[in-house]
């Protein structure tokens, strides 16, 4: 979420509010993840997938990405080069996992370069039907889904937010209002040493220190 306007209150949804949800809305305190090579892994054709489970295991839920090495330059240390190309993925259900069951699925198509379509992220698709303990899906480049047994999730709507606006030049402020050894509002933290403190003893008139 983008929120750097204080002073007048404007904020942007971003789309990584979005992917964040394709685990926080279908997971639990007290859930865990599955180990690597059995619910974790990779894709034949390129991306990842995790898996995570109730305590009991009587819900479980599954989050793939299918992300191409171009967007993903942001992880540290660089990644080797790999491919990623559509694909048709296949998972079997194996020990307590309910075998025959109806999974929520969701679905996000990232584009980069402020491109995202707001009608792709966190979409409800058709639900996922297992049967003997298998299901296959459809997974094209670039997206992130999620499986699961869990229900209600849904992408929920917020405030208007009010009208972005540049800062309010020129601007003073005694501090009078401001809490004592708190950090002042409008002002960015420098190092973690500024704060409000007594201009003199007793007095209700604060300054900025560093």
């Amino acid at each position: 979420m983008t929120s750097d306007e204080p002073w007048s209150g404007y904020y942007k949804v971003e789309t990584p509010i979005w992917t964040t949800a394709h685990t926080t809305q279908f997971a639990f305190p007290g859930w865990s993840y599955f180990r690597h090579g059995a619910g974790v892994g990779h894709l034949a054709k390129g991306g990842t997938f995790v898996s995570l489970k109730s305590p009991s295991s009587n819900d479980f839920t599954i989050v793939i990405e299918t992300m191409t090495h171009n967007h993903s330059v942001c992880i540290r240390p660089s990644l080797p080069p790999f491919t990623v190309e559509p694909q048709n993925a296949t998972f079997q259900l194996k020990g307590s996992l309910p075998k025959n069951t109806t999974l929520t699925f969701f679905s996000t198509r990232l584009k980069f370069q402020g491109l995202d379509n707001d009608d792709e992220i966190f979409q409800r698709k058709q639900d996922i039907q297992v049967v003997n303990g298998q299901f296959t899906l459809e997974l094209d480049i670039d997206n992130v889904y999620t499986v699961s047994t869990t229900k209600g999730q849904q992408k929920n709507s917020y405030p208007q937010m009010n009208a972005s606006a540049p800062f309010p030049f020129p601007y003073n402020d005694s501090f009078g209002e401001q809490t004592q050894t708190r950090f002042p509002t409008n002002f960015g933290r420098l190092c973690e040493r500024a704060r409000v403190s007594p201009l003199f003893f007793g007095s209700v008139w604060r300054l900025f220190s560093l």
